[in-house]
This record gives C-alpha cells, structure tokens and sequence, in this order.
C-alpha cells in the first residue's frame, strides 16, 4: 500500500516537473540566455594565455606547423578522425621531417594549430602560405595529407565535399 502510494506521488511530482519545466515556452525564455552565455563563454576563452598565444602565433612556424594545421583542417572537414589515419601519422611520423621533435614539441604543435583552427579556421587557412613558403614545403605537405588522409570516398558525403573542398584549396596554395 504504502509502495503504490509513493509511487504514485513520484510519478505525479515527475510529470508536473516535465509538464513546467519541459514547456516550449520555458525553453524558448532559456534559449537566449544559452545563447549569449555560449557566446560569452567563447570570448572568455580567446582572453587566456594559451589562445591568445596561439592565435598570435598562426603566422610562425614552418613546414611542420603548416603540415599539422593542414592534416587538423582536413579532420575537421571530415568531422572525424579514423584509427587508421593516427596509426598512418604515427608511421609517417617517424620517417618524416616530424622526427626530430620530441613528444613535448610534437604535442606543443598540435595543441597550438588545433587551436588556431577551432577559433579562426578561415585564417588558419589563409595564412598556410606564410608557414609553407617555399613550392617544395607545399608539395611535401600536401603529399603528407594523401598519405595520411587517404584519398579514398568518406562515409559521409557531406564530410566527403567538405574535404574535397579543402583538398583543393590546398592544392591552390
């Protein structure tokens, strides 16, 4: 008796809950203030160090840095990442002008072009020829993409266009 009645009450107090906070009108008077709170929160972050360092920097480097914001750009049009593609970076890794690097500058460099690409991809982009100055660094680097990024169809069409796309923006560095 007493189990039926908590039940009861539980179930009642569980569907007055949803039926109040669950309502369009509740959601719609929370959305801007997500909004802005979202938008806020991505200001915040380009105001810490690490960003603004990373930011700052999308001009500097070399072939490496260049090497690495393509292959994190090329990931980012796909929308994932395979298990494949890393055990290909790994391979390429250690035949590559990357192994001189340690792991601590290996890490340094993705951590920074990662960066760069999430908050300012259209710049990322845009300054590669600055990082890939000379013909032979873009030839190489794009040779690093096909053979890390495979060339073959994605599962995705959409992930697939987008990567074409950025393929060919490469190509016309």
């Amino acid at each position: 008796q007493l189990s039926l009645y908590r039940d009861l009450r539980d179930g009642r107090n569980e569907l007055l809950f949803h039926l109040l906070y669950g309502a369009s009108a509740v959601q719609r008077m929370a959305t801007p203030a997500l909004t802005q709170r979202h938008a806020q929160r991505r200001e915040d972050l380009r105001a810490l160090p690490d960003v603004r360092a990373a930011l700052d920097g999308m001009t500097e480097g070399g072939a490496v840095e260049g090497t690495v914001r393509m292959l994190l750009l090329m990931a980012k049009a796909r929308g994932y990442l395979r298990g494949s593609r890393l055990e290909r970076l790994q391979t390429y890794r250690a035949t590559a002008e990357f192994a001189r690097m340690d792991e601590e500058a290996w890490g340094r460099v993705v951590y920074q072009q990662s960066i760069a690409i999430e908050f300012e991809p259209e710049q990322a982009l845009a300054t590669l020829p600055l990082l890939l100055d000379t013909e032979a660094e873009r030839r190489d680097a794009l040779a690093a993409v096909h053979a890390i990024m495979g060339e073959g169809p994605s599962q995705h069409a959409a992930a697939h266009a987008a990567a074409q796309d950025l393929l060919q923006r490469f190509e016309a560095l």
